[in-house]
């Protein structure tokens, strides 16, 4: 902070929050340049003394905050300006210079300790567990959303948070999406294909469509275990998968070996991992269709994954090098006509040269009787 000039920071979203104090009750961590943080909590005061190391003091409203700040004379003041609410953020004015420190902790939580890494890991085992379970629910007749509550109901019991936190401004994700052809549709997210939803309210999602005997489902699921989020996509077909899905499948399988056995590793940037990716689609005949079809079309492979579900790094067209302890989840995935999809993604985990795959379900296109 001394660095970049900044005399204190505020630190007020529930997942920097967490992250730097280990709670995520609702309140302010003012960090000065020098001297001890302090967290002022507005909610549920005798939590949040229990989970965090810093000394907590009760605010109840935003001006007792503020005073602190004053008599730390501060005057450049850091504040998370990518999150917060413009009502907030115009509230939070005085006599300091306003700055941003959001890439600075963004920056910060891109590089996983142990513990994360451990935590990340137990998200992508629930993957695993509930990807066990998938042939016992998937069959003809049953709808998209039904196999999707059925799986759900699974990733809960086996330790899910139950809900996911997203960076991007007003996005939402189903813990887990079941997508049949004519589903693999573009959405309001940034993805390849997260399903049209149930309304016009809720435009993401699994729908009330029936699997078909021959159909190719696409399994969408992310485990979260105590905060730190894990994604993992396999694909299976109802009854014999047709050529044409087989072909298909097959390239996505070649992209995603070639990415994890040569590409993922420290020092390699992200347009070149993205790079690489668009080039084996268009050699092997499905650059038309690789990460979405028409409007749908995403400009990346992958993501970085935390304690929200799109976090940098992206493995898109830019320069940031991967490092140590990274984490990031390689999705290659193709839309074919008709919007039915296949496609592979893993959670990994960049070290040692190269990079750890974190869940385990097999990578084969699996055929359920």
């Amino acid at each position: 902070m001394r660095r970049e000039g900044i005399d204190a920071a505020l630190i007020m979203s529930p997942v920097n929050l967490y992250y730097l104090a280990g709670t995520a009750q609702r309140g302010t961590l003012i960090v000065p340049s020098s001297g001890e943080p302090q967290l002022f909590i507005v909610r549920w005061f005798e939590r949040a003394c229990i989970e965090t190391p810093f000394k907590c003091l009760k605010a109840k409203e935003l001006s007792s905050i503020l005073s602190y700040v004053k008599e730390l004379k501060a005057k450049v003041v850091g504040v998370e300006e990518e999150v917060l609410p413009a009502k907030l953020y115009r509230r939070l004015n005085g006599p300091w210079r306003l700055t941003d420190v959001s890439e600075v902790i963004l920056k910060m939580r891109m590089i996983k300790g142990p513990e994360e890494l451990s935590l990340v890991e137990r998200a992508a085992r629930q993957c695993d567990e509930v990807l066990e379970e998938v042939p016992n629910v998937l069959a003809e007749g049953v709808s998209e959303v039904d196999a999707a509550s059925q799986l759900e109901r699974l990733l809960r019991l086996v330790g899910h948070d139950g809900y996911l936190n997203m960076r991007s401004w007003g996005d939402y994700m189903p813990n887990l999406v079941v997508l049949s052809p004519g589903s693999v549709k573009p959405s309001r997210l940034s993805s390849a294909g997260v399903g049209p939803g149930l309304s016009s309210a809720c435009p993401v999602g699994s729908t009330p469509k029936k699997i078909k005997r021959g159909d190719v489902v696409w399994i969408d699921l992310s485990g979260r275990f105590k905060g730190y989020t894990a994604d993992v996509t396999r694909t299976f077909v109802v009854g014999r998968a047709k050529p044409e899905v087989l072909e298909a499948f097959n390239a996505v399988s070649e992209i995603y070996r070639a990415l994890v056995a040569e590409s993922l590793k420290p020092g390699v940037k992200c347009s070149e991992v993205y790079g690489r990716a668009i080039n084996m689609a268009r050699e092997l005949g499905f650059e038309e269709g690789f990460m979405g079809r028409g409007e749908g079309k995403v400009p990346f492979v992958g993501h970085g994954l935390g304690l929200e579900l799109d976090e940098p790094p992206t493995l898109g067209d830019n320069d940031l090098e991967l490092r140590d302890n990274m984490v990031v989840a390689v999705e290659p995935k193709i839309v074919l006509p008709g919007y039915e999809g296949v496609g592979l993604e893993s959670t990994v985990v960049i070290q040692g040269g190269g990079c750890k795959v974190l869940d385990r379900s097999p990578l084969e296109l699996i055929e359920v009787s």
